[in-house]
C-alpha cells in the first residue's frame, strides 16, 4: 500500500529510512507476471518498484535495491523476535493526526480513504517504519574507535575542506564609471579659463598623471563610502585580492575598476589564510571517520543477510 500527503512526513521522521513508501509482502501463489523480484517466497511487485523509483526520484534499478533491502531486514527483525509495542504506534497516529487535522481522527480516516488507505494499513505502515529503522540503528554503531592513522589520512585527503580562506576588512570608497564632473580644462587648449563636463574616470587620470595624492583625489571623485565590513578572499575580485595581499593594515589600494564602479579599498585589518591544525579538527574528524566505518559495517550487515537469503530478480 502507497500512502502520500500527511502520510509521507511519517516518513521525513525517520531519518535513517526518509522514505514515503513501504512495500507490501504479496501472496507466493502470485504468478510471476509483473513481478520484480522474489526475497525468500515474498514477491516484489513492478508496480512497486515504479512507485519508489518515481517517490524516491530514484532509477528503477536502485528502487528494486531498497526494496529488497527492506525485505532483508524484515525478515532479519522476526528472525531475532524484534516486536513493535501497539502503544509506539498509537502515538505516533495520535501525534499525525494532532499535527495534520487537529486531533480529528474521523477526518483523518477520510483522508486515509481518499488516498486507498486504511487506519489499520496506516499502522502497518508505521509499524514497519519502525522496525526497519530499528534493524538500520542497530546495524550501525554510534560511536567505534578510530585509528590515528585513519584520522590522519582524512585530514591529508580533506585537507581543502579545513583551510581558512584570508579575510579582509576593508573601507571602500569610489565613484562610478559613468559619473561626470565639472573640470577645470586642461592647460594647452585655446581657452584655458573655465569648466568643462568630463566622465570622472578621464579626470582621476589627469590627477594620478599630476601625482595628486590620494586622499586629495578621493576628496575631488568619491561619491560613496562603506564602513568597515569584512570580506573573505572569495568574495572579492581576484585581482583586488591580489593587491590586498602585498599591502598591511592601514594600506590603502590606488584606484581599480571593478565592473561598473572605480573603488579604492582601506585595510582595516587583514586575516591571513591558514590551515586549521589537526588537533583543531580532529574531533570533527573522528565524528566523519566513525559515521563511514557504521555504514561500512551496515553493508557488510546487508551482504551477510543477501548470501543467507534466496533472492530472485527478474
Amino acid at each position: 500500500m502507497y500512502w502520500s500527503g500527511f502520510g509521507r512526513r511519517l516518513r521525513a521522521g525517520f531519518a535513517v529510512l526518509s522514505i514515503s513508501v513501504v512495500a507490501r509482502a504479496v501472496e507466493t501463489t502470485v504468478q510471476p507476471f509483473g513481478i520484480a523480484a522474489y526475497v525468500n517466497d515474498e514477491a516484489i511487485t513492478c508496480d512497486e518498484v515504479q512507485k519508489v523509483s518515481r517517490d524516491l526520484k530514484v532509477l528503477p534499478k536502485e528502487a528494486l535495491k531498497f526494496l529488497i533491502e527492506q525485505k532483508l531486514l524484515a525478515f532479519d527483525f522476526k528472525k531475532k523476535g524484534g516486536k513493535i509495542s501497539a502503544m509506539h504506534v498509537d502515538a505516533q497516529v495520535e501525534t499525525m493526526a494532532k499535527e495534520n487535522f487537529k486531533g480529528n481522527r474521523e477526518l483523518m480516516r477520510q483522508v486515509l480513504r481518499q488516498q486507498g488507505q486504511s487506519l489499520h494499513g496506516l499502522k502497518k505502515d508505521i509499524r514497519e517504519s519502525m522496525m526497519f529503522q530499528a534493524m538500520q540503528q542497530g546495524r550501525i554503531p554510534s560511536k567505534v574507535s578510530v585509528s590515528p592513522e585513519r584520522i590522519h589520512k582524512y585530514y591529508e585527503a580533506h585537507a581543502s575542506d579545513f583551510r581558512e580562506e584570508a579575510r579582509y576588512c576593508l573601507e571602500q570608497s569610489g565613484f562610478k564609471a559613468d559619473e561626470t564632473l565639472e573640470a577645470p580644462k586642461a592647460a594647452g587648449r585655446s581657452n584655458t579659463k573655465g569648466h568643462e563636463t568630463m566622465k570622472k574616470e578621464a579626470y582621476l587620470q589627469q590627477l594620478l598623471a599630476q601625482k595628486m595624492p590620494l586622499s586629495d583625489i578621493q576628496k575631488q571623485l568619491d561619491t560613496f563610502h562603506t564602513e568597515a565590513i569584512e570580506y573573505k578572499a572569495s568574495e572579492l575580485d581576484p585581482k583586488l585580492v591580489q593587491a590586498l595581499e602585498a599591502l598591511s593594515d592601514g594600506s590603502q589600494t590606488p584606484y581599480r575598476r571593478i565592473g561598473d564602479t572605480w573603488v579604492t579599498s582601506k585595510i582595516i585589518q587583514k586575516t591571513e589564510g591558514r590551515l586549521k591544525p589537526l588537533q583543531e579538527v580532529q574531533s570533527f574528524i573522528e565524528a566523519q571517520v566513525s559515521a563511514e566505518i557504521g555504514k561500512e559495517h551496515y553493508k557488510e550487515y546487508l551482504q551477510r543477510l543477501r548470501e543467507r537469503t534466496a533472492i530472485a530478480v527478474f
